[in-house]
């Protein structure tokens, strides 16, 4: 029987994952997606965002920065922004958009940043907006973004006393980020001393997919519980997922068998962190959280597996 690939998210964020996947060795394998996570963003949180983002037009100093961890804490951000727009007149929303886009943006992974770009730059009357300042980037987990927040601010020579950061973020989240930065002193370039402060917006719940987890369920029964047949491959891409999968996959994955019929893999460490935590063997670990990264780090281990 065939090799079957699944994609634990929505197909909609799958796109460039099944378009890698069916570039690399394991394009003779069947694709699927199972959602296991379903998001519902908070009125009242939104509502908060806005009134933070809204402060930066005021005579308050308002966020310094915003922290980015998922691409559905940009929606967050977004849906934000328009309800400024509903309530602003065009001339000051224009203006807030300029307050907006001079912030530095800092978000985790590429498709964070991808996100941002475009959906939090709106163009200018005659123009365009300055271009986001988006770092981090290259950071794969919570704990590197933090470096790179820390690193920033120590570069800074008009830091105040305090600098503080937006971020939104889901109702289940690691503490990660939060620890490494939460009222943390760092030296600024001038040798004067900051504190770091989070305003954190827990702006969505991050919820179980009821319809995704029996489809998934079934799946395993279909090939696993069946009999031998070809490997099926569950590749996380979260560590919420693995949360609401575990009850599900924890009947047919062996924590010995390197070899099993069952192989799981996920988008990066933190993800594979999880999974180990909770007992679970990892096959494959993407080394950039990104399409290509997935594809090359299920295509490696499925040749090594080819080879014994």
């Amino acid at each position: 029987m065939t090799d079957t690939v699944v994609f634990l998210r929505h197909p909609d964020e799958s796109q460039g994952y099944l378009a890698a996947l069916g570039a690399g060795p394991l394009a003779v394998a069947e694709h699927r997606c199972i959602p296991l996570l379903r998001y519902r963003y908070l009125d009242e949180a939104i509502d908060r965002l806005s009134e933070s983002i809204l402060s930066l037009a005021g005579k308050g100093p308002g966020p310094s920065a915003i922290i980015l961890t998922s691409i559905h804490s940009v929606t967050a951000v977004k849906q934000a922004l328009d309800r400024l727009r509903a309530r602003l007149s065009p001339e000051e929303m224009t203006s807030l958009l300029g307050r907006v886009a001079r912030l530095p943006i800092f978000a985790v992974g590429p498709a964070t940043g991808a996100a941002a770009r475009r959906d939090l730059q709106d163009p200018l009357p005659g123009g365009a907006l300055p271009p986001l300042q988006v770092l981090g980037e290259d950071s794969t987990t919570g704990g590197q973004l933090a470096r790179v927040v820390i690193s920033y601010v120590e570069q800074l020579a008009d830091a105040p006393g305090e600098w503080t950061a937006l971020f939104p973020c889901s109702s289940i989240r690691r503490e990660e980020l939060a620890t490494k930065l939460a009222r943390l002193p760092v030296t600024g370039s001038r040798g004067q001393q900051v504190v770091i402060s989070l305003t954190e917006v827990r702006s969505y719940e991050t919820t179980f997919d009821e319809q995704g987890g029996q489809a998934l369920g079934q799946l395993l029964h279909e090939r696993l519980a069946s009999g031998p047949g070809g490997r099926l491959w569950l590749v996380f891409f979260s560590p919420s997922g693995v949360l609401f999968a575990d009850p599900i996959i924890r009947p047919f994955a062996s924590a010995n068998d390197p070899g099993q019929a069952l192989q799981l893999g996920s988008i990066g460490s933190t993800t594979t962190r999880e999974l180990r935590e909770r007992g679970f063997r990892v096959s494959s670990t993407a080394t950039s959280p990104t399409p290509a990264g997935v594809a090359a780090a299920l295509g490696q281990t499925f040749a090594d597996l080819g080879s014994q």
